[in-house]
């Protein structure tokens, strides 16, 4: 019997050592990255432009909500040399001193309830505001989607970005709610339309 159990344990040996052979071979290398990478500085492709914000998409080109370039064509009297208003949702393409800002990158589908994002814009004769919270319901007919970052007079067109510093669309405005005190801004439904309901749209604009 000592030969039969002598070959036993020399087989047992053998089929560990296989197996923590093919164990190191197929797992991953501690070094390979998993799923995206932050962006440290997604927040310097804001910019300020007149009567609200906007976000760099391309060198020289500027997403902003299409009120903002409304008002320039209106009361302001501004123009610009190129301006694309999507036809149904509340953003524009714009040609815009860029300045060496910071390109934005872009997330890949829709948001879900509950994402963290951030809005980064510039508040009105003001400095430069980067708020946090989450996403709220989508009306994805429109794509039209709500946040609880606050926001001010001068935020309409700044973009919002996930957890990663991509950019997930553009902050379009904010109905406020009243309180005892006023109109309150912290307790305002906050909305922005979804880059995936307007990205072939854009594609189509900066390839002109």
């Amino acid at each position: 019997m000592k030969p039969i159990v002598k070959d036993a344990a020399l087989s047992l040996a053998f089929s560990g050592t296989l197996a923590m052979g093919l164990a190191l071979i197929w797992l991953p290398s501690p070094e390979a990255p998993v799923g995206p990478q932050f962006i440290p500085n997604f927040a310097d492709s804001a910019i300020e432009i007149p009567g609200g914000s906007g976000v760099v998409v391309a060198e020289g080109y500027v997403l902003t909500a299409k009120h903002v370039v409304a008002s320039w064509r209106g009361e302001q009297g501004f123009e610009v040399d190129f301006a694309l208003d999507h036809p149904t949702l509340d953003v524009s393409l714009v040609k815009w001193p860029t300045d060496g800002k910071t390109v934005a990158q872009f997330a890949p589908g829709w948001t879900f309830v509950g994402q963290e994002v951030s809005l980064v814009g510039f508040l009105m004769r003001r400095s430069e505001v980067h708020t946090h919270g989450h996403t709220g319901f989508l009306r994805q007919e429109d794509g039209v989607s709500v946040h609880s970052c606050p926001s001010g007079p001068g935020t309409s067109g700044s973009g919002m970005f996930d957890e990663y510093g991509r950019l997930v669309g553009i902050h379009t405005g904010a109905f406020f709610m009243p309180t005892s005190a006023g109109w309150e801004i912290s307790q305002a439904e906050h909305r922005f339309v979804e880059l995936a309901a307007f990205r072939e749209w854009l594609d189509a604009g900066l390839s002109l």
